[in-house]
């Protein structure tokens, strides 16, 4: 495909992130490897998986509800995506806990998005108790009171205070008051979130707990495939190949912005730039990760059946790998030859998510696009 909508010639990759599309985690199966893409103003979902083929069906978003009967949450969440201005792996998933948070897709989800409303106040704040702490201690003053708080009492009207004080100097250098100075640390917080504190550790944020879950299942999927016959041993490395290659680039970013957090100084004084550069980080290691939570998910659940069921799960899930854009990786070959192994085993595949549409949705669909995966 050359149009900018469909995929690049570069061996079937597409382009940029956008081209690629976020997914969705809609509930219904056969919009379980769906993904939301906003091109030229309007929207449409991706729904890949479809007739045995490797096409992707492009279907305009407002119209999805009448091409598939879907369940009452991916009904809410359509509901609400539509409201939104941009979505983004960000918002998507903003939106998603939000809907879930309902009870509408099953306790367990309910449970889950409720779980996250509670822990994302204690990370942001253990992120921002981080972030003063260490811009004092890099950037601080002669006022040693603020260096020996811990979090218990720096995050007090009191410990800010101090902290204040001992950033007043640095606060002057870069032409603001150290008011300012916590302000910008706040922000940061914010932005990063989802990564948690700087150095990471026990208190994470979700995106990097991620990574850790890819990596587990890529070591549990390498070990797993000894005794498997060669098609499902080559889904399985190659699954896992493709999740340790997208945590290192993922790792990488979120190194970039431990780097910044290690030398406080010129992002704190060029905040403007730093701001939207750290938001970028962000959202960089949201777009690479994106994907990867319905697969980890579907593996977990997967150990507690037997080995034949397993292999069916991993067969359905290896067809829809995210496949990473030409704009974070370039044209590398193992993500070219991933894409045509993919576009192999869904025309060999017996797990077709559409295998319990009825015969009117198929004939609806006739009527939507199809572009090369």
């Amino acid at each position: 495909m050359t149009d900018d909508e469909g995929r690049s010639g570069t061996g079937g990759l597409p382009d940029t992130f956008q081209q690629r599309g976020i997914a969705a985690p809609f509930t219904t199966r056969v919009l379980s490897f769906a993904r939301y893409r906003r091109s030229h103003g309007a929207a449409d979902v991706l729904v890949p998986g479809l007739g045995g083929g490797s096409e992707i069906y492009v279907i305009p978003f407002k119209t999805l509800p009448g091409v598939f009967s879907m369940t009452v949450f991916d009904r809410a969440l359509h509901e609400q995506l539509g409201r939104l201005h941009s979505v983004t792996p960000l918002t998507m998933r903003h939106t998603a806990l939000k809907v879930a948070e309902s009870g509408l897709a099953g306790p367990q989800q309910m449970r889950r998005a409720r779980a996250w409303r509670a822990r994302k106040e204690v990370l942001r704040h253990k992120t921002l108790f981080a972030l003063i702490q260490s811009a004092v201690i890099q950037l601080g003053g002669e006022d040693a009171s603020a260096y020996v708080m811990d979090e218990r009492t720096l995050m007090t009207a009191e410990g800010l205070t101090a902290a204040r004080r001992a950033l007043k100097g640095f606060a002057e250098r870069a032409g603001v008051n150290a008011g300012e100075i916590i302000a910008r640390l706040e922000i940061w917080g914010d932005l990063t979130v989802l990564i948690g504190p700087p150095e990471g550790g026990e208190h994470a944020g979700p995106l990097i707990n991620l990574l850790d879950e890819v990596e587990a299942m890529a070591d549990d999927l390498s070990g797993w495939l000894g005794p498997e016959p060669p098609d499902t041993a080559e889904m399985a490395q190659r699954t896992a190949a493709a999740g340790r290659a997208m945590a290192n680039e993922a790792r990488a970013v979120a190194a970039r912005l431990t780097g910044m957090a290690r030398a406080m100084a010129d992002p704190l004084q060029d905040w403007e730039k730093s701001r939207v550069q750290i938001g970028r980080r962000v959202e960089r290691i949201a777009n690479l990760t994106d994907g990867w939570r319905r697969i980890v998910d579907n593996w977990t659940a997967a150990q507690r059946a037997d080995r034949h069921e397993q292999r069916d799960v991993l067969e359905t899930f290896a067809q829809h790998v995210p496949i990473l854009p030409v704009e974070a990786v370039g044209a590398d070959a193992f993500w070219i030859e991933l894409r045509e192994r993919q576009s192999r085993w869904v025309r060999s595949s017996r797990q077709r998510l559409d295998s319990d549409l009825d015969d009117d949705t198929r004939d609806r669909l006739n009527q939507f696009r199809k572009e090369a995966a």
